[in-house]
């Protein structure tokens, strides 16, 4: 979307933010994709490629960037596509570790899931432990403040949702991805040089 001022065009600014869902299969990842983006959920949803990511944006932030957001997810076969692990990895600006709050194992699996990003990806990024399935309190086997022991544990943070039910997604994703916009465009701004640069024709994409 460009604005011509006389003959000019003015180059739109465009912030990429990339969230990574990673965790076991049956934790709700690519249901939190749905809900988040779509707001949809699919009882028996199933990827059928290794990795995909879908695409949210926020064109009403700033008036010179616009936020687009990349929440990225991975096939649950995940270890026959190890491979191309890093794609699926590069430039993530926020890691979400999933679990189910109703299955032990998922959650033990957490700590695993981390390292295994981190021998991978060593740049910076924001960490976070994400307790699903919130609809099934009384199925419940992680308690909350199990949650936050670990997320502290990892120098992570710590929340909990339901995709199914639709409970803390919208409100929670949106306030982590605009802080991280937010703090992008007062570094970029704070970094621009005195004298504006020659007007380009090209769509700049900001990492």
């Amino acid at each position: 979307m460009f604005s011509n001022t006389g003959n000019e065009q003015e180059e739109q600014k465009a912030v990429l933010i990339k969230f990574v869902f990673i965790g076991d299969k049956n934790t709700g990842r690519s249901n939190t994709v749905l809900r988040y983006i779509e707001n949809v959920f699919v009882e028996l949803y199933i990827p059928i490629i290794p990795m995909d990511f879908k695409i949210k944006s926020f064109e009403d932030l700033d008036s010179e960037y616009t936020l687009y957001l990349q929440v990225w997810d991975r096939i649950n076969d995940w270890d026959r596509f190890r491979l191309i692990a890093p794609t699926f990895y590069k430039n993530a600006s926020a890691v979400f570790v999933f679990f189910d709050i109703t299955n032990r194992e998922s959650f033990n699996h957490v700590e695993k899931e981390i390292k295994d990003f981190q021998r991978i990806n060593q740049l910076e990024y924001e960490l976070y432990i994400v307790g699903n399935k919130i609809d099934l309190e009384n199925k419940r086997v992680i308690s909350r403040e199990e949650g936050y022991q670990l997320a502290q544990a990892n120098a992570a943070q710590y929340f909990e949702i339901s995709a199914k039910e639709n409970i803390n997604i919208h409100p929670t994703f949106d306030e982590i991805a605009k802080a991280m916009f937010y703090k992008k465009i007062n570094d970029l701004k704070t970094n621009e040089p005195s004298v504006d640069p020659p007007v380009s024709k090209s769509y700049c994409i900001i990492q």
